[in-house]
């Protein structure tokens, strides 16, 4: 069984481009955490980049760009929650003093 299938390392999860897939002779892509809605920004970026130049099928990409819409509504409910809750704990420390 191979380690890369669809540009996944399927033994350490770091992703690659087609077109930096090292058993194909390319480097790896750096990989970094999606944390943040301009994380997804940057990711839904090179995915298009990737698509635009044919290093991608557009049915994968569209795939990907679906799932970062999905991540970025997860961070912007999480976020949305976290300022909730800081603003009831003022809310209640205020109420204590």
């Amino acid at each position: 069984m191979s380690e890369n299938v669809n540009g996944i390392n399927t033994l350490t999860g770091e992703t690659y481009l087609p077109s930096d897939d090292p058993q194909a002779g390319g480097k790896k892509s750096r990989r970094f955490r999606i944390s943040t809605s301009r994380d997804c920004l940057r990711e839904l970026a090179r995915i298009y980049k990737s698509a635009r130049l044919g290093d991608m099928a557009v049915s994968d990409a569209t795939k990907y760009a679906s799932i970062l819409q999905i991540m970025v509504s997860i961070i912007r409910d999480t976020d949305i929650e976290n300022r909730i809750k800081k603003l009831e704990a003022l809310k209640k420390d205020e109420r204590l003093h």
